[in-house]
C-alpha cells in the first residue's frame, strides 16, 4: 500500500488512469494510476503514462474549486474477499454541482463518505499490483 498525501492540506488537482483489464471471460475498465496535487506539489501511484504514449490508456483530470467540501465519494470494486481491481472513482461537489468520474462500469459501490457529511480530500491509500489498482482508500483532511 502507498499512501499520496500531504497531511493538512486539501487536494487542488486529481488525474486518474484507466484501462482495460482481461479476465478470464471478459474484459473490464479499471483504474490503473492516480495522481494527486497540492498546488505544485503532486505525487503518483501506479501506471500513469503521458496520454499520447499509450493511445490505449484513458485519462481523467479533475481541477477543485476553492471550496473543496465533498458530500459523497464512491469507489467501485469487487467484494474483498474476491481479488479483483478498482473498477471507478466517483465523487461529488456540491458547491457548483460538480461531479467526476473516472474508470469502468463493474464492481460493487462502497461509499466512503457518511450520508449528510461533508469532506475534505487530502490524498490516497493506493494498492497497486502491475497496471491495475487493486484498493483505493481516499483521506480526508481532519
Amino acid at each position: 500500500m502507498v499512501r499520496i498525501d500531504r497531511p493538512g492540506k486539501a487536494l487542488t488537482r486529481l488525474d486518474v488512469w484507466s484501462g482495460e483489464f482481461d479476465s478470464a471471460d471478459k474484459s473490464y475498465t479499471v483504474l490503473w494510476g492516480i495522481e494527486a496535487w497540492w498546488g505544485k506539489e503532486n505525487e503518483a501511484a501506479g501506471y500513469t503514462p503521458d496520454p499520447s504514449s499509450d493511445i490505449r490508456t484513458l485519462h481523467d483530470s479533475f481541477t477543485f474549486p476553492a471550496k473543496k467540501q465533498i458530500d459523497w465519494l464512491d469507489v467501485y470494486h469487487p467484494d474483498p474477499s474476491q481479488h479483483g481491481c478498482v473498477d471507478l472513482l466517483r465523487f461529488h461537489l456540491p458547491n457548483g454541482d460538480e461531479y467526476f468520474a473516472s474508470g469502468g462500469f463493474g464492481g460493487d459501490k462502497h461509499p466512503q463518505i457518511p450520508q449528510g457529511e461533508q469532506s475534505v480530500l487530502e490524498g490516497f491509500d493506493v494498492d497497486v499490483e502491475g497496471k491495475e489498482t487493486r484498493q483505493l482508500q481516499p483521506i480526508f483532511k481532519d
